[in-house]
């Protein structure tokens, strides 16, 4: 596997899990539950990286398009890096 392979495939490992914590985001759910807490540890990675992407693009009418500019940004910077390494 080379180092192109494994950026593609961490970047593709964080969109995952961004797409994970928006569709948890959706849903409401309770103490308690495996869901909940798979919700709560998805919270605590996600939050520090779209801090910065709230900043730029805050919430409008309690709608966050803040993940979209993440996925595109996501796309960005692997792009860039994948190229730069080969």
């Amino acid at each position: 596997m080379t180092l192109a392979q494994i950026i593609s495939f961490a970047f593709d490992v964080i969109r995952y899990i961004l797409l994970a914590w928006i569709i948890l985001s959706w849903i409401p759910l309770k103490p308690g539950n495996v869901f909940y807490t798979i919700k709560m540890q998805l919270n605590r990675f996600m939050r520090p990286i779209m801090a910065p992407f709230r900043k730029i693009l805050p919430p409008m009418g309690g709608i966050s398009f803040a993940p979209i500019l993440l996925f595109f940004a996501l796309d960005f910077i692997r792009d860039f890096l994948v190229n730069a390494v080969r």
